[in-house]
């Protein structure tokens, strides 16, 4: 009698997002900056890089949590690149045992943690990014940012080669990449965010902190203040500063009223659109009376479908498993992008590769 292998099925949950890469011009006497700019071969040219360094030179390490990039392939025909991270949460002992008789096995170290891989999958136009959350939900963008922004200095000579191929010694014209920032990570706004912001009875503090550019830093906290009041439109209630970071804080009013929430959703709506700000915090009292905050990293849109995996949680088929989140992503571009905008990029044009 011929034994049928039974698969379960398992939620797989993504979180979106939207990588940027800055760049500076000077065309025909004229300075600008495309801060929302998305141009693939710098992420490819930059996995790339990374790739040729160990695993354990290029980890990076938020508290207890470590990220760092095992695979990433591509190629010209397709429009999307594929990849892999390990992630894992470090910082404490404990016993490992047995679901169905809860007997003792060996122990997870204080220095160890347990292996999460997850993929990743990126539209080459557009720069949107899905990747998979781990069982244990210790992903978040901070970590994915700590690994670009910590590994920068390995892009170093690209960029000074990107610089010189594209400056014009007669005209002067110039397209250029900044070390300080290579790589923004912008959440995809989810869908349900100004539901969220609905939920709250009161919102009694809304925190706004903006990271100053080392090149501005002896400007002070007051510029960077009338910069974010311009920026909102809004007056701010105290402002601090720390190390590199400019907080802004606007409470709720003497009368005890709390911030107008039409007034917060289009000040969220700004935020999204500009680069001007690093996160936000929105701290309140909910409709069923307990304490709600929001912040850019957990209001980020969040995908999920159902595959099925073997007895040992594993995909069981990892091309149908891309497949969806290909399908997923293209949902996403066709309904909230204008891919002519970024078909007829004349700037692209001009731009070399080195």
């Amino acid at each position: 009698m011929e034994t049928k292998i039974r698969h379960k099925t398992q939620k797989v949950e993504l979180v979106g997002f939207r990588l940027s890469t800055p760049k500076f011009y000077k065309i025909e006497g004229e300075e600008s900056v495309d801060i929302r700019r998305y141009d693939h071969e710098v992420i490819s040219k930059y996995f790339e890089i990374l790739l040729n360094y160990g695993e354990v030179e290029i980890k990076q390490k938020i508290d207890n949590r470590s990220i760092t990039l095992l695979e990433y392939s591509e190629n010209d025909i397709s429009s999307y690149g594929f990849g892999k991270l390990l992630v894992f949460k470090s910082g404490k002992t404990q016993q490992i045992i047995n679901e169905d008789d809860l007997s003792g096995g060996s122990k997870k170290k204080m220095n160890q943690g347990l292996k999460n891989e997850i993929y990743f999958i990126i539209n080459k136009t557009t720069g949107v990014i899905l990747i998979e959350r781990d069982y244990d939900k210790i992903f978040n963008s901070k970590l994915l940012n700590s690994l670009l922004y910590h590994n920068k200095k390995l892009m170093y000579d690209y960029i000074d080669q990107f610089n010189e191929v594209n400056y014009n010694k007669e005209t002067k014209d110039s397209i250029e990449m900044h070390k300080t920032k290579i790589v923004y990570i912008n959440p995809l706004p989810s869908q349900d965010l100004f539901d969220e912001l609905d939920e709250f009875a009161r919102i009694k503090r809304f925190k706004i902190i903006k990271r100053v550019e080392p090149r501005k830093k002896n400007r002070g906290i007051e510029s960077c203040e009338i910069e974010i009041e311009d920026l909102l439109n809004i007056a701010a209630g105290g402002t601090s500063l720390g190390q590199n970071v400019v907080s802004v804080e606007y409470h709720m009013d003497e009368r005890g009223r709390g911030l107008e929430i039409e007034n917060i959703k289009e000040m969220v709506k700004t935020i999204y659109q500009s680069h001007e700000i690093k996160d936000f915090v929105i701290t309140g009292s909910s409709i069923g009376r307990g304490t709600k905050i929001l912040t850019k990293d957990n209001i980020t849109k969040k995908f999920e479908f159902d595959m099925d995996v073997d007895i040992e949680g594993e995909y069981v088929n990892i091309g149908m498993f891309f497949n969806n989140l290909v399908d997923l992503i293209q949902e996403y571009i066709e309904e909230y992008y204008e891919t002519d905008i970024f078909e007829q990029d004349k700037v692209s044009e001009l731009v070399v590769n080195p």
